[in-house]
């Protein structure tokens, strides 16, 4: 999903343990930066999936099968 302005792009992949996380890539002066991933406090060791952020970019809503879900994916923000 990109940002409102269009400068960074946020989507799930498989990351460096197999496990789905969020990352992000910024394009500075016109170039697409490298994907990184966006937060140890939002990536867990467990799955995270379908990023979603509000159109003002304060928040980001995410699923998740960690941060102490009830089981299976939760949302959170």
């Amino acid at each position: 999903m990109f940002s409102k302005d269009q400068q960074t792009f946020i989507f799930s992949a498989r990351g460096e343990f197999g496990n789905l996380d969020i990352y992000e890539s910024k394009k500075v002066n016109g170039i697409w930066q490298s994907p990184a991933p966006i937060s140890n406090r939002i990536n867990s060791t467990s799955d995270e999936d379908a990023p979603f952020l509000s159109n003002d970019g304060n928040r980001l809503y995410f699923s998740s099968k960690g941060h102490n879900s009830s089981g299976g994916y939760d949302f959170f923000v």
